[in-house]
């Protein structure tokens, strides 16, 4: 989320953006017309309509988790975690004070309403107490490593639902950082300029993650340059995947049959001339011919 704008986004773990919804103010489409869900769960439901039914797990803050929201999902064949406002509605009582729960011990609680799927809330103590709801983890625990203030690792155990939030979330935190690394967004009166070159870094980030599974692993910097600066050689280069235990085919298309630009790979030091700013008009072509 930046400022004079905000994208939902949902994505995987290494920053692959899988679908986003630009905010537009309310919402009184027919996602919310006839339910009783609130915009924010509404942006979840939308964003994970196309997972339903596949096995998927999807992580949010507690800015988004409801008990209500973990239902729906839960009907919907979606696996769901988060971490959840002890405020929120609808969750189980605990008779231990989560403050005086003491450290590295937790406790859980399981319910939910006839026809409904059976959803848990879990409280851990680390540092401080941490709650996460769930719509399909159970009671078991798994070992975790936790990091220590002198730099060492201690290994705890601490319930599976708190584990696979850990791992499955963060995904928008390094997609927003991978597009801040080399974006070009700049304060503008007009704010569709914004929107235009966020969402146009979000598409390189994928392009980035997209090529280093398909051909090599490559310096994010390297591609970016590779992509702005010398789009003329970048066009010429079409990934085919055919076989992912084979070798990846790389064929080079003819993108300048006219011979106008350049090619990139040239000598010549008369095409182009950085520090004269001087460039060959290549081929001039009158209207009969450009009609042709």
């Amino acid at each position: 989320m930046s400022r004079l704008k905000i994208i939902w986004s949902r994505c995987c773990s290494r920053g692959y953006t899988y679908n986003f919804e630009i905010y537009h103010g309310a919402r009184i489409g027919e996602t919310l017309k006839d339910s009783n869900f609130t915009m924010v769960e509404g942006v979840v439901l939308d964003l994970c309509k196309p997972l339903a039914k596949n096995g998927h797990v999807v992580a949010f803050d507690r800015f988004f988790t409801s008990i209500a929201l973990l239902d729906e999902l839960d009907k919907r064949g979606i696996n769901a975690v988060g971490t959840i406002l002890k405020t929120r509605v609808g969750q189980p009582i605990f008779t231990v004070n989560e403050s005086n729960l003491p450290q590295d011990e937790y406790v859980a609680k399981f319910g939910g309403e006839p026809g409904m799927g059976i959803k848990g809330v879990f409280i851990w103590k680390d540092t401080k107490p941490f709650r996460v709801a769930s719509n399909f983890h159970g009671s078991e625990a798994v070992k975790v490593q936790r990091k220590q203030r002198d730099g060492s690792f201690k290994t705890k155990s601490c319930p599976k639902a708190i584990a696979d939030y850990v791992d499955n979330m963060g995904g928008v935190d390094t997609a927003n950082q991978l597009r801040s690394y080399y974006e070009r967004d700049r304060k503008s009166k007009k704010w569709w300029h914004r929107l235009f070159y966020s969402l146009m870094e979000t598409c390189m980030v994928n392009s980035w993650i997209t090529y280093c599974d398909l051909v090599k692993r490559n310096c994010f910097l390297e591609f970016h340059d590779n992509r702005i600066l010398d789009p003329t050689k970048a066009a010429a280069e079409t990934v085919l995947a055919v076989d992912p235990d084979e070798e990846i085919e790389v064929q080079t298309v003819e993108t300048d049959p006219l011979g106008i630009y350049p090619s990139s790979d040239s000598s010549d030091d008369s095409y182009f001339d950085v520090l004269n700013n001087d460039v060959n008009d290549g081929v001039h072509l009158d209207e009969d011919e450009w009609l042709q």
